[in-house]
């Protein structure tokens, strides 16, 4: 088909209520867990639908949810701040990692307690670059019995990891990120029982069409399986 033809084809499919492309945002190495597994699946049961699939920060995916450009956004803890805008569904409870330089009196340890990073300098993602990090992280501290001492806010993982290792910072991460550390930093996972990430994906209010149920559900399942 020609551009055109192309086009038209997608006007008619969703004025009959057919959906021609998915479009989903996704943080990073999350998609290695919980959308790769069922990817295959998608498309034998939807071979008609055209998956787009973007490699998105918390603050893009947002951002192109807002404009129209995504239909789904895997996206953690900043979902729960946007109120009634998106509807939203959590699909896991992820543990959590203290982000360490490697040479920390702790980095080789398999586990410990969050209250043991009293008084080490944190640094976090700014509010910009991931809405809600910040405040979820002093939650887990005041959880633990303190309140983190901030000491950077970054505006990228990398700018993260750089400071960690360069001001001998800490931070705190989903342990999905724990398989491929950078050099110079340790992922330690926290012991504590509520130390937990939620995974959580945000949709477009309004009328869900069945391809977009089933991925959804699909990739809840195969979350469960982790």
């Amino acid at each position: 088909l020609k551009d055109n033809d192309l086009a038209w084809a997608q006007v008619i499919a969703h004025a009959q209520g057919r959906q021609t492309q998915l479009r989903i945002g996704y943080l990073g190495l999350s998609a290695a867990r919980f959308l790769t597994p069922v990817l295959g699946r998608f498309q034998e049961a939807y071979p008609d639908i055209k998956l787009w699939l973007f490699d998105q920060t918390p603050k893009e995916q947002l951002g192109a949810l807002r404009s129209g450009n995504l239909d789904l956004a895997l996206i953690g803890q900043e979902g729960a701040l946007l109120g009634d805008e998106f509807y939203r569904q959590k699909i896991a409870k992820i543990g959590v990692c203290a982000v360490l330089p490697s040479n920390h009196a702790l980095a080789e340890r398999k586990s410990l307690s969050l209250s043991e990073l009293e008084g080490e300098g944190f640094i976090t993602p700014s509010e910009v670059a991931v809405p809600g990090r910040k405040k979820w992280i002093t939650g887990l501290c005041r959880e633990a019995g303190f309140r983190p001492r901030w000491i950077a806010e970054t505006e990228a993982v990398a700018e993260t990891f750089a400071r960690i290792t360069g001001e001998r910072g800490v931070s705190l991460l989903p342990d999905y990120l724990e398989k491929s550390p950078p050099p110079g930093i340790a992922f330690v996972t926290l012991s504590d029982r509520f130390a937990k990430w939620d995974f959580t994906v945000l949709r477009q209010r309004g009328r869900l069409s069945h391809a977009c149920r089933d991925l959804i559900r699909w990739i809840s399942e195969a979350a469960t399986r982790v």
